[in-house]
């Protein structure tokens, strides 16, 4: 590393690390960082957000306006990021000795950046340090970003980013817009570095930048234990080690990893995942690659297949709307299922069916769901797995990942399936439109809701459920057998069983329900009594 340069490093874990658990940090642990980053002489402290639409909390790191800001800190070190559009520029206070922040992080993207300098020459001229962030550097031309640059000179802030911020960049993106700034950007005006993780090339990619820019002043964004979403940050700890600079203290810092990061991570993972090494390498915002990865029903060749398909306009700003009509685009495989409902009908013929799924509770349960069977005039279908306690008439699966899995080709006389699992024989197996089968204007591809779907069409009068335990943050409970484990995101689980409770609510009003283990979505859940049963009219 070349030691002539001056090198300060901005700490972004309760800004950047909010993305993992929602901001929601806790009062004492926002200090407890903050008054570790200040031992550790960390050059800039990133104390979160400040956003006008947030609802004042003390425990987050989301703040409506700078009073709402109670730590004690140093104005000199101690700074806030706006995204445009999110902070009314114009009520922002003045710079003065009694300001909680000396600094503001504007973070913008292309399509705003005539507004976003405005806002930035309002910043400065209130009198505080301004860093300037284009997000997604990659997004430009080279003809914009040196426009960009050009017009950044006339306002002569005190920092001006590239912005790695989906991971994407190798050594000749650092190389080239380095390249940018050395020749265009003025070399009173700091050059900074953000980097994301999602190729595990961030801290190789930021001591390519320090050793390769020519700016005296170079600012580089990390966070404690690489917090972050997804793949998370430039760790820290590990640019601070590479710097090897005896100013700054590590021992703080190892302080709060211990005491409060690694804590988080316990329960909140982040870092290396195959979604966003594959939004990485496609070059697109990570959440096309997260929504697909929740889905829980394609494989990654799948998604990956999907995220090529993307439109190279609609790579860079997500799109929930757009991503959801690729994804179900692709899954769509017409097939024509008249005669698929007449075999299962006149095997039904007026019928009970008992459904049972892969949740823990059915180990639990077993010799009561076996009463069950016994029963004259039942039927039996496993969803999504293969239990040698439980005789079944038929498997069904509508998830491509399950029927991989569990080597359904081995009972192709009892199997129904949904027309999305392709390359297929379709000899002796039933096989039901996916399109058709997709509940609620939402298209919720749920396998227990598309076979209470098809069963629905048969008019079946009553269905028993056990093994459909709903999502938890333990994977553990999730299951019954670990071959079977998925990880759902903490904050999805609420969602998810929300979604289920509510579309079994539209079931039980053409069928009968009746639940033999406990479930998460059950409208009364008896914690007491794991064989109790909760019927639903």
């Amino acid at each position: 590393m070349k030691q002539d340069k001056n090198i300060k490093i901005l700490d972004c874990t309760l800004r950047d690390g909010g993305y993992v658990n929602n901001w929601n940090f806790g009062f004492d642990n926002i200090k407890e960082i903050y008054d570790g980053l200040k031992k550790s002489k960390i050059d800039f402290i990133e104390l979160g957000y400040l956003d006008s639409k947030r609802i004042y909390d003390l425990n987050y790191t989301k703040y409506n306006n700078q009073s709402s800001i109670k730590l004690c800190t140093d104005n000199k070190s101690s700074i806030v990021m706006i995204n445009y559009g999110d902070f009314d520029i114009d009520s922002l206070e003045n710079y003065n000795p009694n300001s909680k922040f000396c600094g503001i992080r504007l973070a913008f993207h292309k399509k705003d950046i005539n507004s976003a300098l405005d806002d930035a020459k309002k910043i400065k001229e209130k009198g505080y340090l301004l860093f300037m962030q284009p997000m997604v550097s990659v997004s430009y031309s080279d003809e914009e970003f040196i426009d960009l640059i050009k017009k950044v000179n006339e306002i002569k802030p005190y920092a001006f980013y590239i912005v790695d911020s989906f991971g994407v960049m190798r050594k000749k993106d650092i190389h080239h817009f380095s390249d940018l700034t050395n020749t265009y950007l003025e070399k009173t005006i700091a050059v900074g570095f953000h980097s994301h993780n999602n190729l595990q090339l961030a801290l190789s990619n930021t001591c390519d930048f320090i050793n390769y820019s020519n700016n005296d002043l170079i600012i580089i964004d990390s966070s404690i234990y690489g917090m972050g979403r997804g793949a998370g940050n430039l760790c820290s700890e590990l640019i601070l080690q590479f710097i090897n600079n005896s100013k700054y203290i590590l021992d703080p810092i190892f302080d709060i990893i211990s005491n409060i990061i690694s804590v988080i991570k316990q329960e909140i993972y982040w870092g290396y995942s195959i979604e966003y090494y594959l939004s990485a390498i496609l070059n697109c915002h990570p959440n096309y690659s997260k929504y697909l990865m929740d889905k829980q029903t394609i494989n990654v060749l799948d998604i990956k297949n999907i995220l090529s398909n993307i439109d190279d306009k609609k790579r860079y700003n997500y799109d929930k709307s757009y991503i959801e009509k690729l994804y179900y685009d692709y899954m769509n495989n017409s097939f024509d299922d008249e005669n698929s409902y007449k075999i299962l009908k006149e095997i039904i013929n007026n019928k009970e069916i008992l459904l049972i799924g892969p949740g823990n509770s059915i180990n639990k349960n077993i010799s009561r769901i076996q009463k069950y069977q016994k029963r004259e005039n039942i039927i039996t279908i496993l969803v999504n797995h293969i239990n040698d306690n439980f005789k079944f008439d038929f498997i069904f699966t509508s998830n491509k990942k399950r029927y991989k899995k569990i080597n359904l080709e081995d009972y192709n006389g009892k199997m129904i399936l949904t027309s999305n699992i392709s390359n297929i024989n379709t000899d002796k197996k039933i096989i039901f439109d996916y399109n058709s089968c997709l509940v609620s204007d939402a298209k919720i591809d749920n396998a227990l809701l598309m076979l209470l779907k098809i069963l629905s069409k048969l008019k079946v009068e009553k269905v028993y459920l056990a093994g459909f335990d709903g999502f938890d943050v333990d994977i553990k409970n999730n299951h019954y057998d670990s071959n079977l484990y998925y990880t759902v995101d903490r904050k999805q689980i609420d969602y998810l069983n929300n979604i289920m409770r509510n579309n079994l609510e539209y079931f039980k009003n053409i069928m009968t329900i009746e639940w033999i283990t406990n479930s998460k979505y059950m409208e009364v859940k008896n914690e007491n009594n794991s064989n109790s049963t909760n019927k639903i009219e």
